[in-house]
């Protein structure tokens, strides 16, 4: 653990004792954060000695102050330092002002820091991702083929390898809608596994979240990597995130590395976003072209595939991202009318249904493989992806009325225990 007072300098090299400021050490979670006490020295350019290598840090003002013309230099490359709109519900929101995460690759030792603030103290947040292995990436069963499965992917606890894992059990929640985001760092990362691993700890450590905030992450070289971890709870893109300013029921968060608002994510990226969502909106019965009720329960009507910036007061995902949505739709939508079937999924408790007669005119009868102990919700959808119908049933209610729908095939859904279960059910 570091401690003690360290100091800094107005020039890389300088005359002991002349402009020197402190640097107090104030906290340390084993080598990977740190917090740090800085006294303003404003108007100047100040040259800031590291007593550790990081790969991230953070601001933390008063909240009656502001970052406005606040930088920082790491050789020619200018940083602007911004309040951080990206993320709510921190633990932190309503008692500082924090910044943005500003992500170093290489990992630095020092850089130069220029600030308005005429007086008091800031408070920098180091970050230090680490050296670990080289994570394998997750095989999913026929995932190079063109059946909408899933992405090969990095696991979780490959690329969180030597961080403290999450010790909060996840939540579950069902997806209505897919909330794209971009990570708001350098396009010129060439390190995903570092920058994963930082906004990790930027997450979990400044935010005081349970986890990083997405589901998903996806690389700029269209590497994939699981976000939010299930730990065996809950399938991964069921969990509940922490990722659209604390309307995070019913979503799912999928962050593309890098900024977008000058310039296009590299194809790399997009086609792994359009495969990811393909596979979601498929076995999910989401129309990628649809839009419907978000937070439930109210008017406000969101795209299936929506940005951050649809729901919540920032840039995100940066208007080149954002102006591709409509193409990606389309994508994803061309896609799905391509996938096979939908067939019965059954979990590792054996749980499966049957519904008879088929094909159904008006009422038709659920039969559970076991006990229910508590309600399971049934939905309907058509084969573009809408809701026709929607109740729970249990074993004292295990029948459906479906005079209401046309003819045609329909896919038919039952939730329950985090998991999802379907059949094609034909109506006359």
């Amino acid at each position: 653990m570091i401690k003690g007072i360290f100091r800094i300098a107005c020039f890389l090299f300088f005359p002991l004792g002349l402009f020197a400021q402190q640097l107090t050490h104030l906290e340390s979670k084993g080598d990977y954060f740190h917090v740090y006490s800085l006294e303003i020295d404003s108007g100047k350019l100040t040259t800031i000695l590291l007593p550790l290598s990081i790969t991230g840090m953070s601001f933390q003002l008063e909240l009656d102050e502001s970052f406005e013309g606040t930088y920082i230099l790491n050789g020619h490359d200018r940083k602007d330092i911004h309040p951080n709109t990206h993320d709510k519900e921190t633990k932190y929101e309503g008692l500082y002002l924090v910044s943005e995460l500003i992500l170093f690759d290489p990992a630095i030792s020092s850089f130069q820091l220029y600030t308005t603030l005429s007086s008091g103290k800031m408070m920098l947040h180091f970050y230090h991702a680490g050296s670990p292995a080289k994570p394998q990436k997750k095989k999913h069963a026929n995932a190079d083929s063109s059946d909408c499965s899933k992405p090969i992917s990095i696991d979780q606890s490959a690329w969180r390898a030597g961080l403290p894992a999450p010790t909060v059990l996840p939540t579950y929640t069902e997806t209505d809608h897919i909330v794209i985001h971009h990570t708001a760092g350098s396009n010129s990362n060439t390190d995903p596994l570092s920058a994963i691993r930082t906004i990790y700890i930027y997450h979990t450590e400044t935010n005081g979240w349970d986890d990083i905030g997405y589901n998903y992450v996806i690389a700029r070289d269209g590497s994939l990597y699981d976000g939010r971890d299930g730990q065996g709870q809950v399938e991964e893109d069921f969990v509940k995130g922490a990722h659209f300013c604390a309307k995070n029921s019913n979503t799912m968060g999928i962050a593309i590395m890098g900024t977008y608002t000058d310039e296009a994510p590299p194809d790399t990226a997009v086609e792994t976003g359009i495969r990811l969502l393909s596979w979601k909106l498929h076995k999910d019965g989401l129309n990628p072209l649809d839009s419907s009720i978000h937070p439930r329960g109210t008017t406000n009507y969101l795209p299936v595939i929506c940005g951050h910036r649809d729901g919540c007061a920032t840039e995100c995902p940066g208007e080149f991202l954002f102006d591709m949505f409509l193409d990606i739709r389309q994508e994803v939508w061309q896609i799905i009318q391509n996938c096979p079937p939908l067939s019965v999924t059954e979990a590792k408790t054996g749980f499966s249904f049957s519904f008879y007669p088929q094909p159904a005119m008006n009422l038709i009868y659920i039969q559970f493989s076991d006990e229910l102990n508590q309600p399971a919700r049934v939905e309907i959808h058509d084969l573009n992806g809408k809701l026709q119908l929607d109740e729970f049933l249990d074993h004292s209610n295990s029948s459906m009325d479906v005079g209401i729908l046309h003819s045609g095939l329909f896919v038919f859904s039952i939730w329950r225990g985090g998991h999802v279960y379907r059949q094609l059910m034909i109506k006359l």
